[in-house]
């Protein structure tokens, strides 16, 4: 019988964009925009189930000296919206990503909370060898970009001394894109992985998972329209001069973002 794992792995093979496409794309579709992920100096953090169940794990030890109590650990962590909410109760983050831009970003987010950082470039799980273990691990937003699931999960759970808490939406992230894909290169996306499948596979690992389920404000909106036309473009493998024909597109969709959101933690003993 396939694992979960297996079938996670096999499910996110078919999101593979076709290469005749990708091959005249005149950019790479992968790479994000560090605005996208930037936290802005007067942000304020909205309180998710995916900060709380990091903070509880936090305020663990050490609460009643007044000191903040834990390090975090960040992967994937773009500019830092997964952890900054957390820096009251901090004394070092880690970020991990493979955009150097993106932890410019994050170093500064840091500073500007006032907790020291420290980063690492490159591609997890491949940099956990040079990555400093910490209290909690928090991966945001990444898991459907990871194929070999197990070795990744794996090594986040080594790298954390209390907590692992993974944030994930419920469907595809691209998925929103569906409509645009067969709009423009008549190309069908599948439906799996999904949240639900992601649980499968941390359950059939042994963890004692818990889940929370929430909603959040779509992720279009930290953008100006020109930048979101821009990044949505680039993701279709489409050149610059068709902005004008993704914007018209775009213009007649309800929403470019998967509401349903899911918290996925387990505790490390």
């Amino acid at each position: 019988m396939t694992s979960a794992a297996q079938r996670w792995n096999d499910s996110l093979a078919r999101w593979a964009i076709p290469e005749m496409i990708v091959n005249q794309a005149p950019e790479s579709p992968w790479v994000h925009p560090p605005a996208l992920f930037r936290v802005a100096a007067d942000a304020t953090f909205e309180e998710t189930p995916s900060n709380r169940v990091a903070r509880e794990a936090l305020g663990v030890h050490g609460s009643e000296s007044g000191t903040r109590p834990g390090t975090v650990l960040d992967v994937g962590c773009g500019g830092g919206g997964s952890s900054m909410a957390l820096a009251s109760h901090v004394s070092l983050f880690i970020g991990v990503d493979e955009q150097a831009a993106m932890l410019s970003n994050f170093s500064e987010a840091s500073r500007r909370v006032g907790v020291p950082c420290e980063t690492v470039v490159g591609r997890w799980p491949d940099v956990a060898m040079r990555t400093p273990h910490a209290d909690v691990v928090v991966c945001h937003h990444v898991v459907y970009n990871v194929a070999l699931i197990e070795p990744f999960l794996a090594a986040l759970t080594g790298h954390a001394r209390r907590r692992v808490v993974i944030e994930l939406p419920s469907a595809h992230p691209t998925s929103p894109f569906t409509p645009l894909w067969k709009h423009f290169w008549d190309l069908d996306r599948p439906l799996h992985p999904t949240g639900d499948d992601f649980v499968e596979v941390v359950t059939e690992l042994g963890f004692d998972v818990k889940v929370e389920r929430f909603r959040r404000v779509p992720r279009k909106q930290l953008l100006d329209s020109a930048e979101y036309v821009a990044f949505v473009r680039r993701r279709l493998c489409l050149p610059a001069v068709r902005d004008v024909d993704v914007a018209a597109v775009l213009s007649e969709m309800d929403s470019m973002s998967t509401d349903e959101i899911l918290t996925v933690s387990w505790d490390v003993s």
